[in-house]
């Protein structure tokens, strides 16, 4: 009962007279229905009204069909969620007493009746306006059957500046007097709360006691907002300091805001919601369609805050990044983190870790990170098949043989202390110096995996190699040492690299002085999960699982339409460090994209999926290198790789990638092709072929792969020659598909 008076007034204009000065978190909506309307205009409620769209669902979704769905699962009575619908004109949240917390909640974790004692135990106040008194009171009668089992322990008339507000106060649980739950009514606008404290504290504030509109930290970060315009759309405050707090922060990763290591978070909430330490205010407007999010983070000092950014932070970046994000950061925290890390993975406590590489080794894991303090470009690259996107960070050297040097030794202390636990390569690859870690563990496991699992197996990410490598004037990082050997391919393919991400020709979106920069193509993002996607649905569509007739499945460029690049940039201030950040995404946008992905996660795992695959094979092809190009010559070469270390790996790649395609041709036609060939027909559900490319795949030396089908289409074998380029139908030295 209590979870649901409160999903009544918690719809979360701005109401920050009525709560608490010492608040530790709010949320506010402060125009609902400009809100709601507003929210029309955005990429996804767009892109559900679209014909192709509504035609697949049958009908269009409407937002007016959220109240039956949620009346339906709080089981409110419906005019009270007509009510709220129709006529709320600004609602707000808010709860106190965090900070007294020994240990941060697992809020996400926690069962309702777990999360109601966590509440109880300090004060929540949520508030709704109405568009008048009338409504107000129509909304606390009909609410009065979710109070129905509570034992009411009195009720009470204040008189205040704001007018006469009338209390009601309830037991949360039959003899329990230490905890209140009460409701309140004044004018126009009703309350809840939940807590120790109960109503006294709003009375006092209506008429003119401390509220949290007094309070330092509010009137620094709401000065501090300057978009204009539009519609508002939230108004939010965090206060949540404190050891717990910062335990579920990155802040001590020494990674930036906003923060690095919560990438998919970021993209969901926008820093909304904090999951950590936060002293921030914010606010988000709808402008022109899109979300304009601005945050004041309080907590962060000037002089504490990373460098400005160089005028050129994007000049290495890959051309084709659909995702950058760039910033410096502070060698000395993240290697404090990577001895903890290392520790974790060879069984060494991490102080002993530091002082030995330091004093005997000769060689500290903050000279690794050293460049970072210089900047850093992290970038992903477009979605190609049945891959994980490629991510990638790359820095400027100023001094490539000595970074060698400290990468060599470092590589040695491992192999000498931590060979049982971490697998070192540090084979140059045509001539660039590369460092790959691994952790030792059963890689097959991995790749046998049936599912998304698999997938990933085959591709490395199930047990990731962080690989580095060493050009004469950058440095290029990625948890994939085939991935960044493509990188090294890709940079050594030409002797003059004239192009440059179309960002950092045009000159990036925001004013000189940021420290921090991002960027991300939604409709490239989009495009590429969508079209993953739609090759697997097919598979779910024979076993009658599919609500719709995946053959009337839109376009990908009806989907990614009505979607725009997001834009983020921070620079500190004497206040605190400022963000903006432009975004066709908000909160409707994040779950829906949830939803798409684990969708497709879903269609792998129930087609059976073990396979992987990668981007056309102009990417991954072995080019000849001119003999002109610059390389870096270590002091001390390595010898070089098994002369088919790399033909191997692509040999497995472009097995994988002809493995899916078969998999999907099957699930198309019902049968496995008669040739390889037949993969590369455009068909009315797949018009760029089942393979996404032009021409079939080769192994690694460049011979086309071998395949023998069953009569009647029933099974396949696919397997390429091997080294020696002899067909041994699968036997010696040829290379089966996994």
């Amino acid at each position: 009962m209590i979870i649901q008076l409160l999903a009544v007034v918690a719809a979360a204009g701005d109401h920050a007279a009525l709560h608490p000065q010492d608040t530790d978190l709010y949320i506010s909506a402060p125009d609902l229905q400009g809100a709601l309307t507003a929210t029309e205009s955005v990429g996804l409620p767009r892109l559900v009204r679209d014909p192709a769209v509504t035609k697949l669902l049958g009908e269009e979704v409407e937002l007016s069909s959220l109240p039956s769905l949620a009346a339906d699962a709080l089981e409110l009575p419906q005019d009270a969620l007509d009510l709220l619908w129709e006529s709320a004109a600004a609602a707000s949240l808010s709860v106190a007493g965090l900070d007294e917390f020994e240990a941060a909640p697992t809020l996400l974790f926690d069962a309702p009746d777990e999360l109601i004692a966590i509440l109880a135990e300090h004060e929540l106040m949520a508030v709704l306006e109405f568009s008048s008194e009338e409504r107000a009171t129509g909304l606390m009668t009909m609410a009065s059957a979710a109070t129905s089992q509570l034992v009411t322990v009195g009720e009470e008339v204040h008189q205040t500046a704001a007018g006469a507000l009338k209390v009601t106060d309830f037991e949360v649980d039959p003899g329990d007097s230490q905890t209140s739950l009460w409701t309140a009514q004044w004018g126009s606008y009703v309350a809840v709360g939940l807590g120790k404290t109960g109503a006294p504290g709003l009375v006092a504030r209506l008429s003119g006691g401390p509220s949290l509109e007094g309070a330092e930290n509010w009137s620094r970060g709401a000065g501090a907002m300057k978009e204009e315009g539009g519609i508002p759309y939230l108004v939010y405050h965090h206060n949540l300091i404190g050891d717990p707090w910062y335990g579920l922060s990155a802040r001590d990763a020494g990674l930036p805001a906003p923060d690095l290591s919560l990438p998919f978070i970021e993209l969901l909430f926008s820093g909304v919601l904090p999951f950590g330490a936060s002293e921030k205010h914010g606010s988000c407007r709808i402008v022109d369609g899109e979300y304009v999010f601005e945050t004041m983070d309080l907590g962060a000092k000037e002089s504490a805050a990373p460098m400005p950014l160089s005028d050129d932070f994007l000049k290495f970046v890959n051309p084709e990044a659909i995702g950058v994000w760039a910033t410096r950061m502070d060698p000395a925290a993240v290697a404090s983190n990577g001895h903890e890390l290392i520790s974790a993975m060879i069984e060494i406590p991490a102080d002993v870790i530091a002082t030995e590489m330091q004093y005997t080794v000769g060689a500290s894991l903050e000279d690794l990170l050293a460049p970072l303090a210089g900047g850093v470009a992290f970038y992903m690259l477009p979605i190609s098949g049945a891959t994980i996107p490629r991510f990638h960070a790359v820095v400027e050297l100023e001094d490539s043989a000595k970074y060698i040097e400290t990468w060599t030794t470092f590589a040695g202390f491992l192999k000498n202390q931590g060979a049982e636990f971490v697998e070192v390569e540090d084979r140059p690859y045509r001539k660039v110096p590369v460092f790959s870690l691994k952790q030792v563990g059963d890689e097959s496991a991995a790749m046998d995996a049936g599912g998304p699992f698999g997938s990933l197996g085959s591709m490395g990410m199930m047990n990731p190699a962080f690989t580095v490598a060493i050009l004469p004037d950058r440095a290029v990082f990625g948890i994939s040492s085939s991935y960044v050997k493509r990188e090294v391919r890709r940079l050594l393919k030409e002797e003059e690299l004239t192009e440059a991400h179309p960002l950092a020709a045009n000159g990036p979106p925001c004013p000189p002085g940021v420290s921090y920069f991002g960027h991300l193509n939604w409709p490239e993002l989009l495009g590429g999960i969508y079209d993953t996607l739609t090759a697997f649905l097919p598979l779910l569509a024979d076993s009658g699982a599919m609500p719709f007739d995946v053959d009337e499945l839109p376009e990908t460029a009806t989907v990614t339409q009505y979607f725009s690049p997001t834009f983020v940039w921070s620079r500190p201030g004497d206040t605190g460090t400022y963000t903006l950040k432009r975004s066709p995404v908000g909160f409707e946008t994040g779950v829906g994209l949830s939803g798409l992905v684990a969708g497709a996660a879903f269609s792998m795992q129930a087609g059976g999926l073990g396979g992987g695959g990668r981007g056309p094979r102009s990417l991954d092809a072995e080019d000849p290198i001119d003999p002109s190009t610059p390389v870096v010559d270590a002091e001390q070469p390595v010898a070089e790789p098994p002369a088919d270390l790399i033909q191997r790996e692509d040999t497995r790649a472009s097995l994988q990638q002809v493995k899916l395609g078969l998999v999907i041709y099957k699930s198309d036609k019902g049968s496995f092709p008669a040739t390889l060939a037949e993969l590369l027909a455009p068909t009315p559900t797949y018009p760029k072929g089942f393979l996404n490319a032009d021409s079939l795949p080769t192994d690694g030396w460049g011979k086309a792969l071998h395949y023998l089908v069953e009569p009647g289409g029933v099974a396949y074998r696919l397997w390429s020659a091997g080294p020696d380029g002899s067909n041994d139908n699968g036997e010696g030295d040829d290379i089966p598909a996994p």
